[in-house]
């Protein structure tokens, strides 16, 4: 009786520390998105104090200390610990050579924290942890603790970033809001909740005037319609979404790197692209020009006005807005492959358990990476944020987990 009130104890015991952790993970997990939504995109960052290079700073030691935090705390297997060890190495490999490495660091400690999560879990939890953080920097603007960004664009339009880091910030966070949404319905999704959507997204793109996140907020609302009303082909249809992902990724990657390099403004056909994308063609073309393309990446030098106030058209302006070339030539071709092909590894996966609107999300995320920089970090791309549960994953369909002991 004794022994076994003592047997009981000790499972209680476990049970709770068990229980602890998995709190522990979620409560960091929320205050990892909460951050890289609250300081990392909003105008929090024009504070001297947290300034875009103590932030850069912070991402990258705040991430490996979360990282070793859960290598105590966290029951890997041998092989995940050979895959992830091979992933820092590489990661500190190129952060040597260009800071923007920081932001991959984060996200590898974020994906790390809900590796043991269910994937509907992990996209539920990304959505209302980003949903909290917009709704807190709306706070902070409402109240003035925080200003807008104004820019105005060479036609004159004004545009206002409602205390977020940049007009295109705000509409690209919304996107996300709204993939990640459409991402975890297995189930047909309700026409009037796609009107709240469209119709909240019309009263933000009044202020922001974000044009990449209109059009691809409409792709969505328009393909989830057009599967509602043809259901008995959705199976077809879903699948040669998926197979138009699978090839456009590599081509937008490449496209990217050669219409900047050969771009001619004689050319009708590129002037009007070039046009259409606002000029982000032939700022490509200074990057490309200037930078060789590298293994490991290297250091890029811009120059764009990082104040309240902006005028894209102002002399000087020096971005690269192209999320594929900036990955590409700030983080070396080992990367940008390696980054690349594990997206289309994990959308996938995704999309053969069961999340049918994945081959979507991944369409709309790598169009956004064509025209805008942040495609392939947090809390803009919440698909890389399911690598560390997809691993896990594939280690155990290929058999690779049987040695669960730790190192």
């Amino acid at each position: 009786m004794v022994a076994m009130i003592e047997s009981f104890m000790e499972n209680y015991k476990k049970i709770k520390i068990s229980l602890s952790i998995i709190l522990l993970k979620r409560i960091l997990f929320f205050f990892l998105i909460l951050i890289q939504v609250v300081i990392g995109s909003s105008m929090v960052r024009s504070n001297e104090r947290v300034s875009i290079f103590y932030f850069d700073v912070y991402l990258r030691f705040f991430g490996l200390f979360i990282i070793c935090l859960l290598l105590f705390i966290s029951d890997f297997t041998k092989r995940e610990l050979l895959v992830y060890f091979f992933i820092c190495i590489l990661l500190q490999v190129i952060s040597l050579r260009t800071r923007f490495m920081n932001q991959a660091i984060y996200l590898l400690a974020t994906s790390m924290v809900v590796k043991n999560e269910k994937e509907d879990w992990i996209l539920k939890a990304f959505m209302k942890s980003v949903l909290i953080s917009v709704l807190i920097v709306f706070l902070l603007y409402i109240f003035e603790i925080i200003p807008p960004r104004m820019t105005e664009r060479w036609d004159g339009t004004i545009r206002n970033s409602l205390g977020f880091w940049h007009p295109n910030t705000t509409g690209a966070l919304f996107l996300s809001l709204l993939l990640s949404f459409v991402a975890n319905k297995n189930n047909r999704i309700k026409l009037l909740t796609l009107f709240v959507w469209g119709t909240s997204f019309l009263i933000i793109n009044y202020f922001t005037d974000s044009s990449t996140s209109i059009i691809l907020v409409s792709l969505i609302i328009l393909y989830v319609l057009f599967l509602s009303f043809t259901s008995n082909f959705e199976n077809i249809l879903i699948l040669i979404t998926l197979k138009i992902f699978n090839y456009l990724v590599p081509f937008l990657l490449i496209f990217s790197y050669l219409i900047s390099y050969f771009y001619n403004p004689e050319n009708f056909l590129l002037r009007s692209l070039n046009h259409f994308v606002t000029s982000r063609i032939v700022f490509g073309q200074v990057f490309v020009r200037e930078y060789p393309l590298s293994l490991f990446g290297r250091n890029l030098v811009f120059s764009s006005p990082n104040t309240i106030g902006a005028n894209i058209a102002e002399t000087g302006h020096r971005v690269l807005d192209n999320g594929y070339l900036h990955t590409l030539l700030s983080h070396g071709i080992i990367y940008t492959v390696l980054i690349l092909f594990a997206f289309i590894l994990i959308i996938n996966k995704l999309y053969r358990r069961g999340f049918k609107y994945m081959p979507l999300a991944g369409i709309i995320i790598a169009l956004y990476g064509f025209t805008e920089m942040n495609f392939l970090i947090l809390p803009f791309n919440f698909v890389l944020l399911l690598g560390g549960r997809v691993l896990k994953i594939y280690l155990e369909d290929f058999g690779l987990d049987e040695w669960n002991e730790r190192e």
